[in-house]
């Protein structure tokens, strides 16, 4: 039997007593200097240029807001096949969403489609690194577009390196990372932002230190949340829904507020991220290296089972750090068929997940500037798309690899 789990993909439960020890050995503060510092080393910046926010979307609004020429006709290119949290970030900076389609053969927003859509009120551009599958064209949009912030959405991976062997990252004039339950490391919520460009980051500094953190209250709902998304990200897991739904009755369940998710902005927003939360992930960075290397031998061992079945379309690369493996489904496929799919994967406790099921995630959110019909081919593999968990504490075996091969091809034949 397969239990899988999308959260807390590289913390364990042994971590937890870690940060018991770490906590009484550090003064509260410290937890960020810790955390800065590794996160320094691990991408060989200046810690001048790293600001942790209380989730990543913070970070990328704190930045748009700096960028801000009061005017109501700034615009912010966003690929038609996002979060809404990142379409929210641009509406509430004061900016207009301009969407761009992805390219189906990557996954991230088209070069030729950004072309077509700058103006003279573009005032950033956020490319995507969807699942981990890293754009590779950040170079030749730097040089098209100088005066344009290039800014990197790696949300969805940490440690992906492009085809240059650069850190994706590093490669914009500025990236976010999230660092949410479901993401690639996990503080609870929180988010890095990395402003490489120095003029950037000094207006950012000045802006950042003016930010509190998340209340008491919030921090210890976020605490428990993350809590018991670890408990049962493995063998547990079959728990998780009676825990999540005590949480929720009892109201101690930290989540993105119903109306973030229809385009109003929260009470705490932005905050940094605190010095608890900071430790979770210095616990982590300690130990990046060879959790990256388990998340790419289960993502390799994807790629073998399923890689070579007809009529999907899948995006390994060796290089790639990914958050989930995605498994996109060719235009034939049914809707029943896929649906099928997902049924039968869930029967025998394989978590299929739908990221993302919209050109603004998930389905029925707020959709900020955006008009149907606008990105087609966001909308197509917003359908056809779902994802397997990429997580250390659910290594699927030979066997369970075999069952997930059995279920694909014979519903795909």
């Amino acid at each position: 039997m397969f239990h899988s789990s999308f959260t807390c993909n590289s913390l364990i439960i042994h971590d937890l007593f870690k940060l018991a020890v770490l906590r009484l050995k550090y003064a509260k503060s410290r937890g960020n200097d810790l955390f800065i510092t590794s996160l320094k080393d691990f991408f060989g910046v200046d810690r001048s240029k790293l600001f942790l926010f209380g989730a990543a979307r913070m970070g990328l609004y704190s930045l748009l807001k700096t960028l801000k020429n009061n005017t109501e006709e700034d615009e912010v290119i966003v690929a038609g096949f996002t979060c809404v949290v990142v379409t929210n970030a641009i509406k509430f900076a004061g900016f207009r969403a301009v969407y761009v389609d992805v390219n189906e053969n990557t996954l991230n927003i088209s070069t030729e489609k950004i072309k077509e859509a700058v103006t003279g009120k573009t005032r950033a551009i956020i490319v995507t690194h969807n699942f981990g599958v890293v754009y590779e064209n950040i170079d030749e949009i730097k040089k098209l577009y100088p005066d344009i912030v290039i800014i990197e959405d790696a949300a969805h991976t940490f440690s992906s390196t492009d085809n240059r062997g650069r850190k994706v990252g590093l490669i914009g004039d500025a990236s976010f990372f999230s660092f949410e339950y479901s993401k690639p490391l996990t503080t609870g919520m929180g988010g890095l932002l990395i402003v490489n460009e120095p003029k950037l980051a000094i207006r950012l500094k000045n802006y950042y230190e003016t930010l509190p953190e998340y209340g008491a209250k919030v921090k210890l709902r976020i605490f428990k949340t993350l809590a018991i998304h670890l408990i049962t990200s493995g063998y547990f897991a079959f728990l998780k829904g009676a825990f999540i739904r005590i949480l929720k009755i009892m109201g101690l369940l930290f989540r993105t507020d119903a109306a973030e998710m229809y385009g109003e902005m929260p009470d705490h927003y932005p905050v940094k991220m605190s010095g608890l939360f900071a430790l979770i992930g210095f616990i982590q960075m300690k130990k990046i290296d060879k959790i990256s290397e388990l998340k790419s031998k289960i993502v390799a061992d994807y790629q073998r089972h399923v890689g070579e079945i007809a009529n999907i379309k899948t995006y390994y690369e060796k290089d790639f750090n990914y958050v989930r493996y995605p498994i996109l489904f060719e235009k034939h496929v049914s809707a029943e068929v896929i649906a099928n799919i997902r049924a039968e994967l869930s029967s025998h406790k394989v978590m299929v997940g739908v990221w993302f099921n919209d050109v603004v995630h998930p389905r029925g959110s707020y959709r900020y500037c955006y008009n149907e019909g606008q990105c087609p081919v966001g909308e197509s593999v917003s359908k056809r798309i779902i994802n397997l968990p990429v997580n250390v504490n659910c290594i699927p075996s030979v066997k369970q690899l075999e069952t997930i091969k059995e279920i694909l091809s014979k519903n795909l034949e």
